[in-house]
């Protein structure tokens, strides 16, 4: 079955053979009557001959005359063809994926094996399509694998390979194509061109392991570089158009690839319990194109960098990052050098400060030095210097890979240089002073409370005025040092002034161990001052027993020698003891003391506050420590009473106040509470050393009342409790202050009743006589009450007397108490 345009053909070259054979039968014809045919077929027959070549002109498709000048029918075919798939190309296609494989991994081949994976979609896909795929420098070592049916074509052109879709192709047809390529070689470097369409594509090179420096000739063209073992896999996403590939490679046994690191460090050290400055010069150097860009140096725990070093960034770049948190981070600088070629020695210069970790010996203060860690790199290597005052002296210790290479000392400045040829090192630098020791005398105040013994020390000190940091050390097992109590006082200054603050640093080795250091300058000397003279100034505290024994030992001092030895002696000093109030000391032995009496050079110590006069001690330096031991006793509580009434009567109501004067001795009364008689009015005024508090009613009391012996009723007085007092200690003043209402009743032979009398303007006088009920203080049975007072006032109108025989008149002059005619009437028992 011939297609409608194949039949036109087929037509036409009938037509073609039809004429050329009519031609030649004329041309036989001709030659057989002798005419002339030449000048009727000029361009047909020669010779008798028909030409190979002639000039004919085809139909198209819409029966125009088509001129094809010395073309063949395979010629004419292209032609139409081309003209049918360039009307549409740009909308008829595009590619859905290319992706090209580049297999190099043999370095000294002169090719590399290529694959290529090409996935089109068509948009229209009943009409025939021609894709041009380029690839000029790509030969086929196979067939190409055409996915789909049969009506596809592959070929080459001028500039490649273009790929020929019939009208029948499936819509997304996919192609693979298995060739080689040329490698270029030149010294080191290989190279390749891949010549792609102008659309985005994907190549994936595998090279040797030993490959590095990988580079395109478009500078935006993506390259991701990962290791596979023996290999190397190289992604490239290019733009399109000729992508030239080069890279270099070597024998991975002898290539060399290295990063070195020399650093010089410098320590200057003031003090080695403060801050160390310190000045680092780095210098990096890469060797080979193929190494690591990559490098992190890294502080010791306790450092930090003043500030990043300034970097070129068209070289390599420097951040800062931490790791860990709190006092354990550590920072570390990152570098990278993505220009090795251009760059490959980079020098720095760190800026940093570094806390160090001093362990306080008996000689002396033990540094670990650490210096900086640097990572990435094949070697490190570098040289240490520590910078000191004069008046340090220093034992090193160093491992294999660290050596003192120099010592050297000047009036103000030693200076100790190492060398190490590995940062795995480890130095230990022993520091202690070259000073006169100083001079100590000291007095303690232990004072004895209920819960806890405090000690008070007032160190009278005499240092040598070349020494910039003045320190000793205490020793006071069992005691608690309260670090802001520590203070150094003036020469002039009295004991209880509060002075300067001084540094306390307590030992990890041993509990109650304490070093008092006062830092350089803080009290700067003029002159030719051979010795300067202090006092130092501590509190600590501890627990007590008082049950159990009690014992005081005399604290230790400390004082460190030019050679680096200790002395360790109580000294020559004093030893004042006394108690809380509500306790009693007895001495019940002791050791290296000698008992002194209390005279008046230990009153500036401020010590006869409490009413009971020291217990004083003296002690001298002993081969076993001095020592206190005794008891504290606890006292009775003593409570000593007197109260004074004051009785007013006015006409219906009684106003009553009792005021106590306490006096509580030993130990406190937690709790004060008090009663208030029946009738009263609620609740009562109560007022304590004269203010007013607030009060709390608890419970109540029944009590009997009587007539002569006979028990006749029940009256109930409530109880109150002050809220919140405090603890009562000492003296005190509380007043009650009750109001009573009061009628005329039948006169009684009671002797704690008043007999006040009325007149009356109609009736005239009436006569009765008054129950006085008071508040009372409720305190312990061993309390005493030593003297009672009443006052007994009335108005002018009301004639008042009493029926106990015991009252006495004390006076009867008028009183200021509102009614100027006020009679006042006392009784004292």
């Amino acid at each position: 079955m011939l297609y409608p345009r194949q039949g036109r053909y087929v037509v036409t070259l009938l037509w073609v053979f039809l004429c050329t054979t009519n031609l030649l039968a004329l041309s036989l014809s001709g030659q057989e009557d002798g005419a002339s045919t030449n000048d009727a077929f000029p361009d047909v027959i020669e010779g008798g001959v028909l030409k190979t070549q002639a000039r004919l002109w085809f139909p198209d498709e819409d029966g125009r005359a088509v001129l094809v000048p010395d073309s063949s029918l395979e010629e004419l075919y292209q032609l139409r063809a081309e003209r049918n798939s360039a009307a549409d190309r740009a909308a008829n296609w595009n590619f859905e994926s290319f992706v090209v494989t580049i297999d190099a991994t043999d370095s000294s081949s002169k090719v590399a094996r290529v694959g290529v994976d090409i996935v089109v979609e068509r948009v229209q896909a009943d009409r025939k399509t021609t894709v041009p795929l380029r690839l000029s420098s790509l030969r086929l070592s196979e067939a190409p694998i055409l996915a789909g049916d049969k009506s596809q074509s592959f070929r080459p052109t001028a500039d490649g390979w273009e790929w020929i879709l019939g009208p029948d192709s499936e819509a997304t047809p996919n192609l693979r194509l298995n060739g080689i390529t040329v490698v270029d070689q030149d010294a080191d470097r290989r190279s390749m061109t891949i010549t792609l369409p102008m659309t985005q594509a994907r190549i994936a090179l595998q090279l040797p392991s030993a490959a590095s420096d990988v580079r395109t000739s478009d500078p935006n063209d993506v390259i991701q570089i990962e290791s596979a073992g023996e290999s190397t896999l190289v992604s490239i996403l290019p733009g399109g158009g000729d992508v030239e590939l080069s890279w270099a490679v070597g024998d991975s046994q002898a290539q060399l690839a290295a990063v070195e690191a020399r650093t010089q460090t410098t320590f200057d050290i003031r003090d080695p319990s403060q801050i160390w400055t310190a000045e680092t010069n780095v210098e990096l150097r890469w060797y080979g194109l193929q190494a690591s860009r990559n490098v992190s140096i890294v502080l010791p725990v306790g450092a930090r960098l003043r500030s990043i070093p300034g970097y070129d960034f068209e070289l390599f770049n420097i951040s800062s990052r931490f790791e860990g948190v709190g006092e354990d981070a550590i920072e570390v600088l990152e570098i990278d050098n993505y220009n090795i070629e251009q760059a490959p020695t980079l020098p720095l210069t760190l800026q940093w400060e570094w806390l160090p970790s001093v362990d306080e010996r008996e000689t002396g203060s033990e540094v670990s030095v650490a210096c900086l860690k640097v990572q990435g790199v094949d070697l490190h290597r570098g040289k240490i210097d520590c910078l000191l005052q004069a008046q340090y002296t220093v034992a090193p210790q160093a491992s294999d890979q660290i050596t003192l290479i120099s010592q050297s000392r000047n009036d103000n400045q030693k200076n100790l240089s190492f060398e190490f040829d590995s940062q795995d090192y480890n130095l230990t630098l022993n520091i202690r002073r070259e000073q006169s020791v100083a001079i100590v005398r000291p007095t303690y105040h232990v004072k004895v409370d209920t819960n806890k013994l405090t000690l008070t020390g007032w160190l009278e000190c005499s240092f040598d005025a070349k020494q910039p940091n003045r320190s000793i050390g205490i020793e006071i097992p069992n005691w608690i040092l309260q670090e802001n109590n520590v203070r150094a006082l003036s020469r002039d200054a009295s004991p209880g002034d509060s002075g300067e603050v001084i540094q306390v640093r307590a030992s990890e080795n041993s509990v109650g161990s304490y070093t008092l250091t006062r830092l350089e300058n803080a009290s700067p000397t003029f002159g030719d001052v051979s010795r300067v003279e202090e006092t130092w100034k501590f509190v600590a505290q501890r627990e007590i027993d008082t049950g159990d024994g009690l014992e005081i030992q005399v604290p230790e001092i400390v004082r460190v020698h030019s050679d680096g030895t200790q002395t360790r002696e109580t000294g020559s000093g004093i030893l004042l003891l006394t108690s809380a109030e509500n306790l009693l000391l007895r001495t019940d032995s002791g050791l290296a003391l000698l008992e002194d009496s209390y005279s008046e050079e230990y009153q500036e110590f401020g010590l006869s506050g409490d009413g009971r006069t020291p217990k004083v001690f003296r002690f001298q330096s002993a081969e076993n420590i001095p020592f206190w031991a005794g008891t504290a006793q606890r006292l009775p509580q003593q409570i000593v009473a007197s109260d004074h009434t004051v009785v007013q009567v006015l006409s219906d109501v009684l106003e009553i106040q009792r005021a106590y004067d306490l006096q509580i001795e030993n130990t406190a009364l937690p709790e004060l509470r008090f009663s208030v008689p029946p009738g009263a009015a609620q609740p009562p005024i109560v007022y304590i050393n004269d203010s007013l508090a607030t009060i709390e009613s608890i419970d109540s009391t029944a009590e009997s009342t009587r007539e002569g012996n006979d028990r006749v009723g029940e009256q109930v007085r409530q109880n109150y409790r002050v809220r919140a007092p405090g603890n009562l200690i000492g003296s005190h003043r509380v007043r009650i202050r009750i109001e009573s209402p009061w009628s005329l009743a039948a006169p009684d032979e009671e002797s704690a009743t008043q007999e006040p009398t009325q007149p009356s303007s109609s009736e005239g006088n009436k006569q009765g006589s008054i129950a006085v009920k008071l508040p009372e203080i409720l305190l312990p049975e061993s309390a005493a009450i030593t003297t009672s007072t009443w006052q007994l006032r009335s108005p002018a109108s009301l004639s008042v007397s009493p029926n106990d025989p015991t009252f006495e008149m004390l006076s009867a002059r008028p009183q200021n108490l509102g009614t100027s005619n006020d009679p006042e009437l006392s009784k004292t028992p």
